[in-house]
């Protein structure tokens, strides 16, 4: 099972924003755009061995919290 942290830190190496955190959202993040969104979904489906893919509505997150909350629910992140 994944930490928060780890999630955090994979997403920001990512979409290459050393400030993204939990309080980061689709308004606040610069790299938070559609080719990010699909960025951040495929670095979470390689973390979780594509278990988040299974995850029907993760696309609909518009902020960190949406997204740890989904992940949560599945057993994908403490």
């Amino acid at each position: 099972m994944l930490t928060k942290n780890e999630v955090l830190e994979a997403i920001a190496f990512a979409i290459q924003d050393p400030l993204f955190n939990e309080n980061s959202n689709k308004e606040n993040t610069e790299n938070w755009d559609s080719l990010g969104e699909i960025t951040i979904l495929e670095t979470l489906a390689r973390l979780t061995e594509r278990k988040s893919d299974q995850i029907h509505d993760l696309y609909l997150a518009n902020s960190t919290s949406e997204l740890l909350l989904k992940l949560k629910e599945h057993g994908l992140v403490e």
